[in-house]
């Protein structure tokens, strides 16, 4: 209501004051401030006494005396004392709402609220209201015996509220005598809304409404009704004990107002709750733009074309808000737009829609077997019907509001927006496939039949089902069975030119699903591939179906954390062997953890900085400054891995290579065992090597994670121990956000997809998968669609494991969705009959053909981060004799001497690289004066000098030894 009121004011150009009549010009309103010119002002910026000839009044002024005269109902210069010496002007500028009038307050001029009667507000829908009337003037009922008539209290209540909008409307008088002049003169005009129009502003309480809304262009619909509502609550009494009017009825009655005025078009904007039984059905969101050209439908057709898909035509309230926002052509309405509209559509007093059960919507009355014999005519023949051509053509004898309700209601008919027309919700128009063929063949023109026919063909569209609307489409042009189109941008491109709009989280999903395919039709195109190619080939959308742009989006953002893809341009990729490379020193090769992560190398930015300000010595010498770092060699014995959302779904994980590398299990065979242990507790660790990767799989893995509520993003450091060979230290050491990113966990999607085909499970592992690939969540019954389709089960099966077992959760503001918490998820769970069970894990690995390239990353996984080569410090050399020395003692002594030989060589092949490059390090830092780095530097290396020390000492021990 204060944004009503302050639109309002804003608008006004000349004030005169109340008690002497000067002028106040209002020159602009801005920055929260009323910028006013008076005679006073303009004078005094001519003096010279002034830098501006007005003053400025702030909002806060404004809104001080908005609530003061809320509360005090009457008020004088006097009430308002945070603004003297601008009391004249507000006074007078408060005098201008058309609820205020001019009064005296102790003798003193004043303004007061202008009050009105409940009566003078509408009891009912102006639609309900005229077939009311249209059964007066039939004779059917009488006015003034309404009693009489219905014996049944609550039709006598739901009756009287007509009549009382008929006396409104001026059809009755207060005794309800019919006025049948005047019902005889409307009913017989071409112009109906216009009289109706006239008749609604002689009333004051209407008058008043209209004139506020109409300088309220900042509110959207929604925020009008609700200002109208806070209005009404204000200034409308109950006669009847004069109270103020309650908020119970201050909803209804104001509801009521507003779409009597949108009916007689004094409003044009958006939908009300009970505007949805107006003479033109539910109106868009937003008129069509003519840049955006096709044909749409309106909202309640919208919603019964999304309730269709289903068999039994019920939706989850999601699924209804998902279907309008692929099929609305105005792409930049956010989530909250839409759901306005629907919830709209959905709860409104008179809606045809209702709640099944726990979320699930579906169509009041789904046939009107009174409209039987309009779908058996309009079915075969694939026209579009007006309402005055049911009834010339079908003898129809209901009124066209009456018709016009009954084909809302019923599932089978939809309505063509902006125009007359109704369809079979059941057809397929095929406007934007045959525009998307012609504009891609560059014909010129086609013949009708063979258009419909190619685009049949070309989408494998049900024939029966589709039909073709040039007559309705301003990209057509049409002479005699000849079409042509007119070659404008495509809806897409003018869209993503003009538009933000924000992508669906479960377009997204889908797209992630379908990651594998996306990436594969890359890699076999062998060339440049464009986005939208890969729309129209994967999901087959073409470039003018209102959904394209999402799509589009969709499929770019997941592209861009693909390291296997390269954007070669805007929307267009080509496949690479290979992840992306960041070429450091002597063309050594440092991957990227995950796209837009950091090297090992912790001050990488900086070094590219100075790398690309071409400061090339002082880039040489961090480089080899960095690789000495006491970090490095701290971490030797460590191997890192960050668990992805892919392996704590599946509970198997790849071997971080580095560990294979240290540790001489897993070059003993290519599967086997190892004992983890964490804090104090251990568990059993499959391993096996399977397409050249090594995986750690099995219960013990499940159990660990579970035990720990490990997630997406966790980084997890192994530790191989010193003396027990089959031990492995595991310590969670910190979280990854990139790991656990929406990008990434749609890539782990598309995995899961790929690798989750096997019907061998439990009810339970199926429905952790399901609901694994559907983040957002799922209904429980689109849950146990997807479950049945790989093994029967039941409502009641379904729904007690979601409520028994904690990894499943309730989706928050989402009636009857589940998701599954990452988490908690475990392999002992509570069936259906409330029994713990075991769902063993996965007892072998997937062999996935996309893995089998030869770098180390499969697509979509993150290539392990490896810490970079280092020299061995003193706690390598514990490693080399404690767990390399028991696979070497199981060696004959010559071939021992040989491999002993071999390790001190390549140590000596070591140190000679290290000193060559401490070299290089201190005769850079001594040129350039960095004696400190000098220092610093000797200071992290003493280790391996120390090693390399006693390894020469060793060597030398044995040749004198050979010697002796």
């Amino acid at each position: 209501m204060q944004q009503l009121v302050l639109g309002y004011l804003s608008t006004l150009k000349e004030i005169h004051t109340l008690g002497t009549g000067k002028v106040n010009k209002i020159i602009s309103v801005e920055l929260n401030e009323f910028y006013v010119e008076t005679e006073s002002s303009k004078a005094k910026y001519l003096a010279g006494e002034k830098q501006q000839p007005y003053d400025s009044i702030p909002e806060s002024y404004i809104l001080e005396v908005w609530k003061t005269l809320c509360e005090q109902r009457t008020i004088h210069a006097g009430d308002l004392q945070k603004s003297k010496g601008r009391s004249s002007f507000l006074l007078a500028l408060f005098s201008k709402l058309p609820f205020v009038r001019q009064t005296l307050k102790n003798g003193r001029t004043a303004l007061e609220l202008i009050e009105y009667y409940v009566s003078e507000l509408p009891e009912s829908n102006i639609t309900f209201v005229l077939d009311f009337l249209d059964e007066v003037a039939a004779g059917k009922i009488h006015p003034q015996t309404l009693s009489q008539q219905i014996h049944d209290k609550n039709l006598q209540r739901i009756k009287s509220s007509y009549r009382q909008g008929l006396r409104l409307l001026g059809f009755i008088d207060g005794r309800f005598n019919v006025n049948s002049e005047f019902v005889d003169q409307y009913r017989n005009s071409n112009e109906k809304k216009e009289i109706l129009k006239n008749q609604i502003l002689k009333l004051p309480y209407f008058f008043m409404v209209n004139t506020l809304l109409s300088a309220a262009n900042n509110l959207n619909m929604s925020e009008k009704i609700k200002a109208v509502k806070e209005l009404g609550l204000l200034v409308v009494r109950n006669p009847i004990g004069g109270n103020l009017m309650k908020e119970s009825v201050g909803d209804k009655l104001s509801r009521n107002t507003v779409s009597w005025l949108q009916y007689v078009d004094l409003l044009d904007e958006g939908i009300t709750e009970n505007s949805i039984s107006m003479d033109k059905g539910v109106r868009p969101m937003q008129t069509v733009n003519k840049s955006t050209p096709g044909i749409c439908y309106s909202n309640i057709s919208l919603i019964k074309k999304a309730l269709l898909q289903n068999s039994d035509n019920i939706l989850p309230y999601p699924e209804i808000m998902l279907y309008l926002k692929k099929n609305w052509t105005n792409l930049n309405s956010t989530n909250e737009d839409i759901k306005r509209i629907v919830d709209l559509a959905l709860y409104a007093p008179k809606s045809y829609f209702y709640e099944v059960e726990e979320g699930l919507w579906g169509i009041k009355d789904k046939i009107d077997a009174r409209l039987n014999h309009i779908y058996l005519y309009m079915n075969p023949r694939k026209i579009p019907l007006k309402i005055s051509d049911m009834k010339y053509r079908l003898k129809v004898y209901e009124s066209d509001d009456v018709l016009r309700q009954m084909l809302l209601s019923d599932i089978r008919f939809s309505q063509i927006e902006n125009t007359a027309y109704w369809v079979l919700s059941e057809w397929v128009i095929i406007n934007n496939y045959v525009y998307d063929y012609i504009f891609k063949s560059e014909l010129l023109g086609i013949d009708r039949e063979k258009a419909i026919e190619k685009v049949v063909q070309f989408h494998k569209l049900d024939k029966e089902k589709v039909i073709f609307l040039p007559q309705f489409d301003d990209r057509f042009s049409v002479f005699g069975t000849r079409i042509e189109i007119k070659r404008t941008l495509g809806m897409n491109q003018i869209q993503n030119e003009t538009q933000e709009f924000e992508v669906p989280v479960e377009i997204s999903e889908e797209v992630g699903r379908l990651s594998y395919k996306i990436i594969n039709f890359i890699k076999e195109s062998k060339t440049e591939v464009t986005t939208n190619q890969i729309v129209n080939h994967v999901f087959n959308v073409i470039e003018n179906h209102p959904s394209f742009s999402i799509y589009s989006e969709a499929v770019k953002d997941l592209l861009e954390a693909v390291l296997e893809i390269n954007q070669v341009e805007e929307h267009k990729w080509i496949y690479r062997n290979e992840a992306p490379l960041l070429q450091i020193e002597n063309d050594k090769k440092v991957y990227y953890a995950v796209k837009n992560s950091l090297p090992i190398i912790e001050n990488v930015k900086e070094l590219l900085d100075n790398k690309n300000q071409a400061d090339t010595q002082s880039y040489k010498n961090a480089i080899h400054f960095s690789r000495y770092d006491t970090k490095t060699t701290e971490d030797k014995l460590n191997a890192y891995h960050t668990v992805s959302y892919y392996d704590r779904v599946k509970g198997y994980f790849i071997i971080p290579k580095a560990l294979i590398e240290m540790s001489v299990l897993f070059r003993q065979s290519n599967h086997g065992k190892v004992t983890i242990q964490h804090e104090e507790y251990r568990y059993e660790w499959n391993w096996e090597k399977n397409a050249n990767k090594h995986y750690f799989f099995g219960d013990g893995v499940m159990d660990f994670f579970a035990d720990y509520l490990i997630e997406p993003g966790h980084k997890l450091s192994f530790e191989i121990d010193k003396q027990v060979m089959y031990l492995i230290r595991v310590h969670k050491v910190g979280f990854d956000e990139r790991y656990a990113s929406e990008q990434q966990r749609y890539l782990d999607i598309g995995r899961l997809v790929e690798e989750s085909k096997s019907v061998n499970k439990s009810i339970f592992s199926l429905m952790c998968e399901t609901l694994a690939v559907h983040p957002s969540g799922m209904h429980w019954t689109t849950l146990q669609d997807k479950i049945s389709e790989k093994r029967s089960t039941t409502k009641n099966t379904v729904t007690n494991l979601l409520s028994r077992n904690e990894c499943f959760e309730q989706v928050e503001g989402k009636k009857g969705y589940w998701k599954l918490n990452i988490s908690k998820l475990s392999r002992y769970y509570i069936n259906e009959e409330n029994q713990e069970m075991i769902e063993p894990a996965e007892s072998e690995i997937d062999s996935l053909e996309v893995d089998k390239e030869e770098d180390e990353s499969p697509i979509g996984v993150p290539i392990e981060e490896e810490l970079p080569d280092s020299f061995i410090n003193d706690e390598t050399e514990t490693a080399v004799s404690s767990v390399e020395l028991n696979e070497l003692q199981q060696l004959d002594t010559q071939t021992l001497i040989q491999q002993i030989e071999s390790l001190f060589s390549k140590i000596a092949e070591d140190e000679l690289t290290f000193k060559e490059s401490i070299s290089e390090v201190v005769q850079e830092n001594f040129i350039h004066g960095n004696i400190s780095a000098i220092e610093e530097l000797y200071k992290s290396v003493e280790s391996n000098i120390k090693f390399f020390e006693r390894v020469r000492k060793l060597e030398n021990e044995r040749e004198r030894k050979n010697e002796e």
